[in-house]
């Protein structure tokens, strides 16, 4: 991720390389999963925020699939108090 571990479009490719290193490193090593332990400032600010981490771990999930790696996210609580324009997201 670039360095402040916010997901954005301007470090997309240089977080994807960093993604395929890490995942191989975790082939190698015969780990079955990769776990994704939260969100970063946008994933909680906004609606467009949420999307972008979504389509973010989806991009990562489909490099973990490929390498024969699960890709998983851990929710938080916040996950399940979060409101956009007065509705749960």
């Amino acid at each position: 991720m670039s360095g402040d571990g916010e997901v954005t479009k301007e470090k997309w490719d240089e977080t994807m390389a960093w993604w395929d290193v890490c995942i191989a490193a975790h082939k190698e090593a015969g780990v079955k999963w990769i776990v994704q332990p939260l969100m970063r400032g946008t994933g909680y600010e906004s609606l467009d925020g949420l999307k972008q981490y979504c389509e973010y771990f989806n991009a990562v999930g489909e490099k973990c699939n490929a390498a024969g790696i699960r890709f998983g996210y851990h929710n938080h609580a916040q996950e399940f108090t979060q409101e956009f324009d007065g509705k749960p997201v």
